[in-house]
């Protein structure tokens, strides 16, 4: 999945599932 350009929002996200996701996104660049 492509967000290059684009916002991604996530909540939840100082632990868990949602931490991993934002962490994930923050990888992908």
């Amino acid at each position: 999945m492509s967000v290059q350009d684009k916002i991604v929002l996530v909540t939840g996200a100082s632990q868990g599932i949602g931490k991993a996701t934002a962490e994930a996104f923050l990888a992908a660049g």
